[in-house]
């Protein structure tokens, strides 16, 4: 659908960089060759070096680039990946994730071709949300964000998705548009899947230059046992 997408228009909707006028499309933000991974754990997804995700992943080239192009060609907003549990939610994540790292790309072989890898340094954040509340979510976006300086205010502010949402407006700014990725949001903690939904990754995707992928089953795996 965005295929005709012009990434120098200027809709005049959402402020400049400074904050007072027309925010124009803003470049993504790359990160450098030596920065911090952009996934803090690496057994969530199987992206340990020689691991299971680069000897057995194969196919799957059409959803991954759907997502590619989807992430060079919106300003901002989210991408759902969902299925019935098994089918690999994770494992495609986990690849979009290793694919934008050009040290980890290099090792794979046969080469992946171009139309599914991301341009190398443009995906920001690989977090799951399994087995983590609201505000665990919210502290592992923080930590991940640190190779760009992003920093809580204060030790309080790294559980509050209010701060983060805020401060990622002021990071896009300053270094340009993010790209972050969240699985098993279905697997949160019981009852916070709704509200990491609702307070955090809604409030991101609404953010202008800010795009988000979340891998997840349709509804909750874990409920709480009230209404």
């Amino acid at each position: 659908n965005n295929f005709l997408h012009n990434p120098h228009f200027d809709d005049g909707d959402d402020g400049d960089e400074s904050g007072s006028g027309p925010r124009r499309w803003v470049r993504t933000a790359v990160l450098a060759e030596d920065a911090p991974l952009p996934w803090a754990e690496e057994s969530p997804f199987l992206l340990q070096e020689g691991g299971l995700l680069e000897r057995e992943f194969t196919g799957r080239h059409a959803p991954l680039s759907r997502l590619v192009r989807w992430l060079d060609t919106v300003s901002h907003g989210m991408q759902v990946v969902t299925g019935p549990g098994g089918s690999g939610k994770t494992a495609l994540l986990g690849m979009l994730g290793l694919l934008s790292v050009a040290r980890r790309r290099e090792r794979l072989a046969p080469a992946p071709p171009p139309q599914i890898c991301p341009r190398p340094g443009t995906l920001h954040a690989l977090v799951s949300c399994r087995d983590r509340s609201l505000a665990e979510v919210t502290g592992a976006v923080w930590q991940a964000l640190a190779a760009f300086g992003a920093k809580p205010s204060s030790p309080d502010s790294a559980h509050d998705p209010g701060s983060l949402v805020e401060a990622v407006d002021g990071l896009v700014r300053r270094v340009g548009a993010l790209n972050l990725v969240f699985d098993g949001l279905d697997e949160a903690m019981p009852g916070q899947s709704p509200d990491i939904a609702r307070y955090l990754l809604n409030r991101l995707a609404q953010t202008p230059g800010v795009k988000v992928v979340v891998g997840t089953r349709p509804r909750p795996r874990r409920r709480l046992a009230g209404p």
